[in-house]
């Protein structure tokens, strides 16, 4: 063949194409029957309240009737004292006598809501006012924890919020100490809640969450609320500022008096 009859090949640019679009990039708005605008409306939309609320609370309820007392600090510093405030007699241990008067019967008088009225209605049954208090307790770790889910399922989309759910529901530690008449209990319920809060843009009641949380809870959980105090700060500087002061004004003069 004549040399100069010969052709030089076409690089790969300057080969014909069908389409443009055969060249762009490939993304998952793409994939058939899926849009963007969908996707962020189920975001938006999130998981409701039903599902947690039922799973948390039929687990929050066998944990009421089936938990056992793992600590004895539990029976000698809570539901003796508890039992001493609804029945007039009860063991005292040493933190709350007068002489020493190391802790504040404000975290037990918050469980005589539903101690008092439960004395009145089943009298000597003390069996079922001790049940009565741990739904009680049940409730509030329901609410708390559901609170959280919702929050995350509508800031961050169902996946999430739903793994969340699962850990809630399935480990051993949420069931023990879920229905635990401890102060370290209600701080549990108190970090849930106010998380939640704060993801639902609710920095105010978030701090006064957490106020209660340290303050009538367990006062070392102030680690763990920091960041969200914080946080809540910077969003509403003012509204949360005297909302925590007044919170913990309030209950610390409550503790002088209990």
């Amino acid at each position: 063949m004549d040399p100069s009859t010969r052709r030089r090949r076409q690089p790969p640019s300057d080969l014909p194409t069908s389409s443009s679009s055969s060249l762009e990039p490939y993304t998952k708005i793409d994939k058939p029957g899926r849009s963007g605008g969908k996707e962020e409306e189920d975001k938006n939309k999130g998981l409701g309240w039903f599902l947690p609320v039922l799973a948390l609370g039929m687990l929050r309820y066998m944990s009421a009737t089936s938990n056992i007392l793992h600590d004895c600090d539990e029976v000698f510093n809570y539901w003796e004292p508890l039992h001493y405030l609804l029945y007039n007699s009860g063991f005292q241990t040493w933190e709350y006598s007068s002489q020493f008067a190391l802790r504040s019967y404000l975290y037990i008088n918050f469980h005589e809501l539903v101690g008092l009225p439960a004395s009145w209605i089943f009298g000597d049954e003390k069996v079922r006012v001790f049940y009565a208090v741990r739904l009680f307790l049940g409730l509030i770790s329901v609410f708390a924890d559901a609170t959280l889910v919702v929050a995350l399922s509508r800031k961050y989309g169902k996946r999430l919020a739903s793994y969340a759910l699962a850990m809630l529901c399935l480990t051993s530690g949420c069931f023990f100490a879920s229905t635990s008449f401890l102060p370290s209990s209600f701080s549990m319920y108190a970090m849930s809640l106010s998380s939640g809060l704060f993801l639902l843009e609710k920095p105010a009641l978030a701090v006064f969450v957490a106020v209660l949380g340290v303050v009538l809870g367990w006062p070392f959980s102030i680690l763990a609320f920091l960041p969200v105090t914080l946080y809540s700060l910077t969003k509403k500087f003012k509204e949360t500022f005297v909302t925590g002061i007044i919170t913990s004004l309030f209950l610390l003069v409550s503790q002088l008096f209990c």
